[in-house]
């Protein structure tokens, strides 16, 4: 998640007023572009029902993970990769 906020924060300080930058032509460049939405730009406006669903569905995995019968190191690990995509 650290590396995913870093390189976000690297393009739009690096690359947001100079334009596209073509590393291979025709086959790489990096662009800055903003996405307000969720995928592919999908409901751009409604971040606050995004905001309250994610708290939603990260109350409904907590209580699922207190409720569940811990059975080791790798459903630990398995409910932290879950609770990840929430954020």
């Amino acid at each position: 998640m650290l590396l995913d906020l870093f390189t976000k924060w690297f393009v739009f300080e690096k690359f947001e007023e100079t334009g596209p930058v073509v590393l291979i032509p025709n086959v790489l460049g990096i662009i800055c572009s903003e996405n307000e939405g969720i995928v592919f730009g999908l409901a751009q406006g409604y971040n606050g029902i995004f905001v309250v669903l994610s708290f939603v569905a990260l109350a409904a995995i907590s209580w699922f993970y207190h409720s569940f019968n811990k059975s080791g190191f790798s459903t630990n690990i398995a409910f932290g990769m879950i609770l990840s995509l929430v954020l």
